[in-house]
């Protein structure tokens, strides 16, 4: 009887303990999933438990400054400058690759441009011409980045864009009516067709807004005469620079991701 007693003295702890256990590790699951379910679970509870978002397109908008200018043969122009507005969409390709095409109006067009009979940059007249000419954008570009979305992240990359000449103005307006004639006859003054290779960086916060900085290096001439013909027709090279900023939509985070201790409860996936 001694020894029954003495027994169960020592098991009872271990056939008590058995059920607090599985009950604790049965709160603890249901606790979790609960959590992994919650939109204010702590991010690390969501990211090791919860299934990973896929990725989706976002769409955005973009508005900016742009300073244009076009190189006659050897010798450039001076810029002209004009508002830059779009549209673009952001598709994810991994966490740290995305393409971004995008749709814009913007200014281009050079100042300084001599004319005597032809356009040309090396004008024996003291008075020049300025073009400005409406252009439809469309950029084509890869963009590297930094960090996790829903961060503040830093992005650079590159592409090509594709530029399609609409109409334009000249300055002083003796000229063609004031008109620059856009096409790739011999009486046109610029062809249509821009294609150049350019380059950009930026930030983006977490919010979605961003701002970034562009160059583009035109690589087709658009000279639309016969230069072969005249030895007075230089070739017509662009470029410009465009200084914007933009938003981009999509889900974000309630409040602004912060970092946190090692002995937060939170975690430290923010």
């Amino acid at each position: 009887m001694k020894k029954i007693f003495t027994f169960l003295l020592f098991a009872a702890p271990l056939f008590l303990s058995v059920p607090r256990s599985y009950s604790q590790t049965t709160d603890t699951a249901t606790r979790v999933q609960d959590n992994t379910d919650d939109e204010d679970a702590p991010p690390s509870v969501k990211k090791k438990h919860a299934a990973p978002a896929s990725q989706k397109a976002v769409f955005g908008f973009e508005c900016g400054y742009d300073w244009a200018d076009l190189r006659f043969g050897p010798t450039w122009t001076q810029s002209v400058s004009g508002i830059r507005l779009g549209v673009l969409v952001d598709v994810p390709l991994c966490r740290w690759l995305s393409f971004r095409p995008g749709l814009a109006y913007m200014t281009t067009g050079a100042d300084g441009i001599g004319y005597t009979g032809l356009y040309t940059s090396q004008s024996p007249f003291p008075e020049s011409h300025v073009w400005k000419v409406s252009t439809i954008d469309m950029p084509l570009y890869l963009l590297l980045k930094t960090g996790h979305p829903g961060h503040g992240r830093f992005f650079a990359g590159g592409g090509v864009a594709l530029g399609y000449n609409v109409g334009g103005s000249v300055t002083p307006s003796d000229v063609n009516s004031g008109a620059v004639r856009i096409g790739s006859s011999a009486t046109d003054d610029i062809k249509a067709l821009d294609i150049s290779l350019g380059l950009t960086a930026g930030y983006s916060f977490w919010n979605g807004a961003f701002f970034s900085l562009r160059a583009d290096w035109g690589q087709n001439d658009l000279q639309p005469r016969n230069e072969a013909a005249n030895s007075d027709l230089e070739p017509i090279h662009s470029s410009d620079l465009v200084l914007q900023i933009g938003y981009v939509f999509g889900k974000k985070p309630k409040h602004k991701p912060h970092r946190t201790t090692a002995n937060d409860d939170l975690g430290r996936d923010w």
